[in-house]
C-alpha cells in the first residue's frame, strides 16, 4: 500500500495539484468535498450527513452552502460517492434537496484511486491463455464489470462518467480477451458450447454468469431472472425484451444448457433459481477427466458381466459398398439423431426439451452381406462405442425364459448406459434367434421376421 497519495490529496492546499486529481475528472468544489470526506473516513467516519458536510467544508452563511448540493449529486453519478438511505434507488430521480438529510461516503472505486494513485488497471503482456481456467479468470472479470454497470444504470443517468469509466475498462478487456485467444492454440471448452447452440453475446452473458456462480460456490446472488436480464439490458424496454432468454422456450433452456428451481417467494408469488445443467457443468470443469472417466468405466462394467461384447468400431459407412437405397436410409438416421435436429424440434415444440431421440434398425439378409460391418461402421460414424450381444446364445442360455429373458438383455444395456454416463450403440447380433423365443414358424419370410422384430424394439 502507498499512503503517499492520500496524504498528498489531504495536505497539499492546491487540490488540483495533487497526484490523483487528474483521474476524478471533476471540479474543484466535487474535489474538496472528496477531500473533506476522505478526512472523515480516515479518523474513523465511515459516513457522513450531507448537512454536516457542506456546512463545515464550505462554511457559507444564510443556507448559501445549499448551492453546492449538485455537486454532490454529480459526485454520486460519477461513482466516487455513494448513499444507502434514500427511499428512490435511481440518483437521477432524486432532487437536490432530498439529498441534504442522507448521509453518504465515498466509494471503493475512490479509495483504490487513493490507494494507487490511479484507477485503470494496466494489464499484464498479451499472451495465450494457458488453460480453460485462466480463460474463465478473465471472462468472469467481464461479469464483475456488467455487475457494476447493471448497479450504476439503475442509480444513475446514463451519461454518468463512472459508466463511461466501466465501459472503457469492459472495452479494454474484451479486446485483452479476444488477443488473447487469437494466439491460443486450442479452443476453450466455453467457446465450444457457445458456437454449437450458437448462442448470440446476451445469451453468453448469461451463461457465463451463472457458471461464475459455479465456480464460487454462491448462491442467489446472479441466479434470480431479474438479475440476470438486468444484467444484458440497458433500458426496462430491453429488459422486458430480454425476458425471453429464460423463459421456457428459449435457447438456453431448451438446449439443456441451463434449468431452474422454481419456489414461492414471500409474497406468495413463484420465482426462479436458474443455474448450469448438470452435464454440462461436468463438461465444462472436467473436459479431459471426464471423457477418460467414462471410458475406463464402460470398460470395467463389461470385464464385470458376461452379458455384452464391447467394441470399438474401425470402419465408417464410407468404408463399406452400400445399395443407394440403403445408404439413403443411413444418411436419413444420421441426421435424425444430429443434436441440430433434436434442437430444433424442441424448438418447434415437437420435442420435449429433457428426452433425446431414439433409432432402432433392422438389417436382414443372406449371411455374408455385411450386416454387422454396415451396423459397426454407423456407430464408428456416429462416433459411438458398441455393446453386441450374440443372439445366438439366446436359446441355450434363457430357453424356457420367454419374454422376461428378451427384456433383461435391454434392462443390462440401460442399466450400463446410466451408470456410465454415455450411450453405446447396441447391436443385436444374429436377431433372428428372437424368434424362436416367440413362437415363430419355420416358414415365416423376411416381412414376418421383420414385423416381430419391431414387436419386441417397441416394447423395449
Amino acid at each position: 500500500m502507498n499512503i503517499n497519495y492520500i496524504i498528498d490529496f489531504l495536505e497539499n492546499k492546491n487540490i488540483e495539484k495533487t497526484e490523483v486529481f487528474k483521474y476524478l475528472k471533476t471540479s474543484i468544489d466535487e474535489a474538496k468535498i472528496l477531500k473533506y470526506l476522505t478526512k472523515e473516513y480516515v479518523e474513523g467516519s465511515l459516513d457522513t450527513l450531507v448537512t454536516d458536510l457542506l456546512k463545515n467544508n464550505f462554511k457559507e452563511s444564510h443556507y448559501k452552502y445549499l448551492e453546492y448540493l449538485p455537486s454532490v449529486k454529480s459526485l454520486m453519478e460519477q461513482g466516487w460517492i455513494t448513499q444507502e438511505n434514500l427511499l428512490s434507488t435511481n440518483t437521477s430521480e432524486v432532487s437536490n434537496l432530498e439529498l441534504l438529510n442522507s448521509s453518504v461516503m465515498i466509494s471503493s472505486s475512490f479509495l483504490k484511486i487513493l490507494e494507487e494513485g490511479k484507477l485503470e488497471v494496466v494489464l499484464p503482456e498479451i499472451t495465450p491463455y494457458l488453460d480453460h481456467l485462466e480463460y474463465l479468470k478473465d471472462q468472469f472479470s467481464r461479469i464483475d464489470l456488467y455487475k457494476k454497470l447493471s448497479h450504476i444504470r439503475q442509480n444513475v443517468t446514463g451519461n454518468s462518467p463512472g459508466i463511461n469509466r466501466i465501459k472503457n475498462r469492459l472495452l479494454e478487456l474484451e479486446k485483452r480477451v479476444e488477443e488473447r485467444k487469437k494466439i491460443t492454440k486450442e479452443d476453450m471448452v466455453i467457446d465450444l458450447i457457445f458456437k454449437e447452440n450458437e448462442l448470440n453475446s446476451k445469451e453468453q452473458l448469461i451463461f457465463l454468469a451463472l457458471l461464475k456462480e459455479e465456480y464460487a460456490s454462491e448462491f442467489d446472488s446472479l441466479r434470480d431472472m431479474n438479475t440476470l436480464i438486468n444484467l444484458v439490458s440497458l433500458d426496462d424496454y430491453e429488459k422486458m425484451k430480454n425476458r425471453s432468454f429464460l423463459e421456457d422456450g428459449s435457447k438456453l433452456i431448451e438446449s439443456l444448457l441451463i434449468d431452474y428451481d422454481e419456489m414461492l417467494n414471500s409474497f406468495g408469488g413463484v420465482t426462479r433459481s436458474f443455474y448450469i445443467s448438470e452435464e454440462i457443468l461436468q463438461k465444462i470443469m472436467h473436459r479431459n477427466k471426464n471423457k477418460k472417466n467414462k471410458k475406463i468405466k464402460l470398460d470395467l462394467l463389461i470385464e464385470e458381466q458376461d452379458v455384452f461384447e464391447l467394441i470399438d468400431p474401425s470402419t465408417t459407412l464410407d468404408d463399406v459398398v452400400l445399395h443407394p437405397k440403403t445408404r439413403e436410409v443411413l444418411n436419413y438416421l444420421l441426421k435424425q439423431v444430429n443434436p441440430g435436429v433434436l434442437k430444433l424440434l424442441r424448438e418447434w415444440g415437437i420435442k420435449n426439451r429433457r428426452s433425446g431421440i431414439d433409432a432402432k434398425i433392422i438389417f436382414y439378409g443372406p449371411p455374408g452381406t455385411g450386416k454387422t460391418m454396415t451396423a459397426l461402421s454407423l456407430a464408428k460414424t456416429m462416433r459411438k462405442r458398441v455393446l453386441s450381444f450374440d443372439c445366438s446364445k439366446i436359446l441355450s442360455k434363457y430357453i424356457g425364459e420367454s419374454e422376461k429373458n428378451v427384456r433383461n438383455i435391454f434392462d443390462a444395456y440401460k442399466d450400463i448406459c446410466q451408470k456410465t454416463k454415455s450411450k453405446p450403440l447396441l447391436l443385436l447380433n444374429e436377431a433372428d434367434q428372437f424368434l424362436s423365443s416367440r413362437s415363430v414358424g419355420s416358414n415365416s419370410s423376411a416381412d414376418k421376421m421383420h414385423n416381430q422384430m419391431q414387436n419386441i424394439f417397441r416394447a423395449n
